[in-house]
């Protein structure tokens, strides 16, 4: 990737606030520790039955999704707090909703997912059923809270998996700085089984490419949005 061309970039549109090493894993650790253990927790009950199909996952539900927003407001809100009193400008880290950046959204949602389901696709031949398939046929919430928890969720984690973390390493190195971001969403997707990971993978470095090319976060967010939302919608929920 170009850093000359993230530097103007980022010179013009913002004055940035770099993240240092020691920062960046404290904030990844408050939003996304609890979720990355819990990640691993469940892909270790998974591994040690047959193969990665198991009966160790649960579904989605009203309740989960409950705790998870809660969970995310909460975290994120004090993950907020800790940039602010660090020096960084909320406004600049916030996204700005408008239905231009939910065009694009929607475009970078079908491409995004188009080329992580094939490259998954296309890995997952001969492998035994993934978790992530038992995970959404046992998942019964309603849409109210898919809704809701895909508009907080998909906010939660773009903010600081891109808005924060991808941004604050872009100016010094832009390659680590998508690469680092991709990392941190596989990481706390690894219930979802290997196949479900390399879709997250390719999703995450898609959106990353993105954002790096754009500096617009909004369109991430609004993916991810859909991305939350329409899985729910084919499985009849």
């Amino acid at each position: 990737m170009n850093a000359n061309f993230a530097y103007a970039y980022l010179m013009k549109q913002t004055q940035a606030v770099s993240a240092t090493p020691l920062e960046a894993f404290g904030i990844v650790a408050l939003c996304f520790g609890w979720f990355i253990a819990d990640s691993l927790a469940a892909f270790s009950m998974a591994a040690d039955s047959i193969g990665v199909n198991s009966g160790s996952v649960s579904g989605f539900s009203d309740d989960s999704f409950m705790w998870t927003i809660i969970i995310e407001l909460a975290l994120g809100a004090l993950a907020l707090l800790v940039l602010n009193m660090r020096g960084y400008s909320l406004a600049k880290l916030w996204p700005v909703p408008d239905w231009k950046g939910c065009v694009a959204g929607g475009v970078l949602y079908l491409i995004a997912t188009v080329g992580s389901g094939f490259i998954a696709a296309a890995f997952a031949t001969g492998q035994p059923a993934q978790p992530i398939a038992q995970i959404m046929a046992e998942s019964s919430p309603s849409l109210a809270y898919i809704i809701a928890v895909a508009m907080v969720n998909g906010l939660y984690e773009e903010l600081f998996l891109l808005g924060y973390l991808q941004q604050g390493f872009t100016l010094s190195n832009p390659s680590f700085a998508v690469g680092i971001s991709v990392l941190v969403r596989l990481s706390y997707h690894l219930y979802q089984g290997p196949v479900g990971v390399l879709s997250v993978a390719v999703y995450g470095l898609i959106v990353g490419i993105f954002y790096f090319r754009t500096g617009r976060l909004w369109p991430a967010v609004f993916a991810h949005i859909l991305a939350d939302i329409v899985p729910f919608v084919f499985n009849g929920h």
